[in-house]
């Protein structure tokens, strides 16, 4: 798992000075925290992008009005070192598919001609192999701007031991929301699997 904002970056953010390292390790923790809470939020991680490519094993579905294969992956943004391989029946996933598309960063079509037939157990037949540059070329602005909001909830949680918020001459108290803050839901727009199992 990657932090998605800098300690830098979250003091900057807080408005501490520079030289001010007393908190710099409850920072860091409630960074790797809040970023930990995104890659729940949005079922998927914002990683650097894995340089070289890596091999990672995906089960096709098959789009009846399309009468094509496809293949949901992980986030990839290049086709740079990108293949697709089946398994031969025998040992190994050296069949290779040309003529693939990458139709968006999640998502892999086989062309037509691809000759694939499910069966068998999980990787000996019925999954293809996916070789890619998985991961971001850098955190989406979106993502580190939750992780600021996030991470400064965490950063302040201490102060309010019982979960309420006080106005600023203390007359009144308010219980924290249970729920995500929704600026950060705002800022991870677009970035969010919701039909993902979380």
């Amino acid at each position: 798992m990657a932090d998605y904002t800098t300690l830098a970056a979250l003091k900057s953010y807080l408005r501490l000075d520079d030289s001010d390292v007393v908190d710099d390790l409850e920072l860091a923790r409630a960074i790797t925290t809040a970023s930990a809470e995104i890659d729940h939020l949005c079922s998927r991680t914002f990683a650097p992008q894995e340089d070289p490519a890596v091999a990672r094993f995906y089960e096709p579905w098959f789009d009846r009005a399309a009468l094509r294969w496809i293949i949901p992956i992980d986030d990839t943004f290049t086709t740079t070192g990108l293949a697709v391989h089946l398994y031969n029946g025998l040992d190994d996933y050296d069949v290779a598919v040309t003529g693939w598309t990458l139709v968006n960063p999640t998502t892999l079509v086989l062309p037509d001609s691809t000759t694939y037939t499910p069966g068998g157990v999980y990787d000996q037949g019925t999954a293809v192999k996916v070789t890619a540059k998985f991961g971001y070329p850098e955190v989406p602005a979106g993502v580190e701007t939750a992780c600021l909001i996030l991470a400064t909830r965490i950063y302040k949680r201490r102060e309010s031991e019982f979960g309420l918020a006080s106005t600023l001459d203390g007359s009144e108290q308010t219980q924290l929301t249970r729920r995500t803050d929704p600026d950060a839901i705002n800022a991870l727009r677009g970035h969010i699997k919701y039909w993902a199992a979380r």
